[in-house]
């Protein structure tokens, strides 16, 4: 029975110094990787600014060709009615 308990106190001394060791391997690991991190979040920041600067354009050029459209419709719209048409 007393082998038994020393074994088990030798096999949790055992799992502590691993988990230890593995906190401090992932600590290490998360210093090295935040520069990296922080370069892709600036990284996806420039990209999301392009896209919606790219959108904003194609929004515009499609808000002025609605604008035209409507202007043309109303326009024949004008004419039918000094013409005496139902529309």
């Amino acid at each position: 029975m007393a082998g038994r308990l020393e074994e088990s106190k030798g096999s949790v001394t055992g799992l502590l110094a691993l988990t230890l060791s593995g906190l401090k391997r992932l600590r290490q690991l998360r210093h090295q990787t935040q520069p990296l991190y922080e370069k892709s979040l600036a990284a996806l920041d420039r990209l999301a600014v392009a896209f919606l600067e790219s959108e904003d354009q194609r929004i515009n050029v499609a808000l002025e060709r609605t604008e035209q459209h409507l202007a043309h419709l109303y326009e024949r719209l004008a004419l039918r009615h000094q013409e005496g048409e139902r529309p």
